[in-house]
C-alpha cells in the first residue's frame, strides 16, 4: 500500500481509520488547508534561559500541541 504495490480493501481502510481515530472520509475527501494564526497570548513559556526559549502552543480542532523552540544568537550546546 505504501509503495502503491497493492490497493487496500474498504474493510482494511476502515480498520486503519479505527486505529488512527479518523473517519474514512478524512482520507477520501480533500481537506481545505487551514491558516492558523498564533498570537503571543496563545503561547505558554515552558523554559527560558540565556540559551533558548521553549514555548507550548495549543491550537486546532484536533487539540494538537506544538513546541516552539527559539535558540538565541551565539548559544552553543555540548
Amino acid at each position: 500500500m505504501e509503495r502503491n504495490i497493492s490497493s487496500p480493501t474498504l474493510e482494511y481502510m476502515q480498520r486503519i481509520c479505527e486505529i488512527l481515530g479518523v473517519s474514512i472520509t478524512d482520507l477520501l475527501i480533500p481537506q481545505k488547508q487551514e491558516h492558523i494564526i498564533v498570537r503571543k497570548a496563545d503561547k505558554i513559556t515552558i523554559i527560558e534561559n540565556d540559551f533558548l526559549k521553549c514555548e507550548s502552543i495549543n491550537y486546532g480542532r484536533y487539540n494538537m500541541e506544538c513546541l516552539c523552540i527559539t535558540v538565541h544568537p551565539g548559544a552553543s550546546f555540548k
